[in-house]
């Protein structure tokens, strides 16, 4: 288990998210901060966060990263001419 502050926030979560991000323990890297972006859209992400089940700053960070991904990959398919899955065109 990582190490937590005392209202949960793991010790390595900065003002701008993970300051370790690249080079994250295996068990941050399982955890990733997409996958809870992609589980919760923002109401529930909030309302897990007045809860006290999940800090605000991890969702926001992994939705950042989903979206650049996303653009990166809609970058990608206006390069190739892709723009369906498994490289099909639609």
């Amino acid at each position: 288990m990582i190490a937590h502050l005392p209202n949960g926030d793991c010790v390595y979560l900065g003002d701008n998210g993970c300051t370790i991000h690249g080079r994250a323990p295996a068990l941050c890297r399982a955890a990733d901060c997409r996958s809870v972006a992609l589980r919760y859209n923002l109401q529930a992400a909030q309302a897990l966060h007045m809860m006290g089940r999940l800090n605000f700053d991890v969702w926001d960070k992994g939705n950042q990263l989903v979206a650049a991904m996303e653009e990166e990959m809609r970058q990608g398919s206006k390069k190739t001419g892709n723009t369906g899955a498994r490289g099909r065109k639609r």
